[in-house]
């Protein structure tokens, strides 16, 4: 048994404690100085136990969420808004979802139509006409 600093620490000598038994930094129970670099690989080796270099992870590229699936402008659909490249299917579903859109802020939100560059200066007639059809 040893004290140091008012604790009590029970050490095995088959056991390294660098730093603890006063030998320094990178000194074990019994004053041996490991190699900072080996890391105790000599001794894991002489053990028994299989030693081999790491395995480098696969890379991994996250897609761009808009890049995730089709867009349905992609797949030959009738683009209403154009600068967000929304179609009248993607606003025809919006319409016809469980909650419907009741005004033009909640159909942008689902479909980011009249957010555009054009902040809905080219579709905004017709998308109001769209949310009238919808909801009556």
């Amino acid at each position: 048994m040893s004290q140091h600093g008012g604790l009590l620490f029970r050490i095995r000598k088959d056991f390294g404690v660098g730093g603890l038994g006063g030998g320094g930094c990178g000194g074990d129970v019994n004053g041996h100085v490991k190699s900072k670099r080996d890391g105790g690989q000599a001794e894991l080796g002489a053990a028994g136990l299989e030693l081999r270099p790491k395995e480098s992870p696969a890379t991994v590229r996250m897609p761009n969420i808009g890049e995730l699936s089709p867009r349905p402008y992609e797949q030959a659909g009738r683009v209403i808004c154009f600068c967000e490249r929304v179609t009248l299917a993607e606003i025809e579903a919006a319409l016809g979802s469980t909650i419907p859109p009741v005004d033009l802020d909640g159909l942008r939100r689902r479909t980011r139509v009249l957010m555009g560059r054009c902040q809905g200066f080219y579709c905004g007639a017709r998308v109001a006409a769209l949310l009238r059809e919808g909801t009556a």
